[in-house]
């Protein structure tokens, strides 16, 4: 799985995550609650991989306070310490095949950039809905 990608995957589950944004208006309660606790994993899982680095540890907190405003830069964090950190690497690819499980087959497919399947990726996963949760509060 594409490292970039992979990012854009987390940062985007991590976003829904903390701004409580149903996971598909076709699952069932038990598979929210068990979405949401997978995200949830993934949060503690990036939480503890970025508190050594104070830097690291501020975009987080920056995210948590502001998901859709430090999306970005939470991307970036990660990309950098996913490329560094095969352990990480190695943890958040099997968060994210958990979460997703069609995930990898789509991105590794030929087409779109990484970014692009990684979004078609998400969108699988909340539903079909390809907009941010900062569009669906407008």
């Amino acid at each position: 799985m594409d490292i970039s990608a992979l990012a854009v995957m987390m940062t985007e589950v991590l976003q829904r995550y903390l701004m409580k944004t149903p996971q598909s208006s076709a699952a069932s309660a038990g598979q929210q609650s068990g979405m949401a606790e997978q995200a949830k994993g993934l949060f503690e899982l990036v939480q503890a991989k970025l508190s050594g680095e104070p830097e690291s540890a501020q975009t987080l907190r920056a995210f948590e306070q502001a998901p859709a405003q430090q999306a970005g830069a939470l991307q970036g964090v990660l990309t950098q310490r996913l490329s560094r950190d095969p352990g990480f690497l190695a943890q958040a690819t099997e968060h994210v095949r958990r979460l997703m499980p069609g995930a990898g087959e789509r991105i590794g497919a030929a087409g779109d950039s990484p970014v692009e399947k990684a979004k078609g990726a998400i969108a699988d996963l909340f539903g079909g809905q390809t907009d941010g949760p900062e569009e669906k509060a407008a």
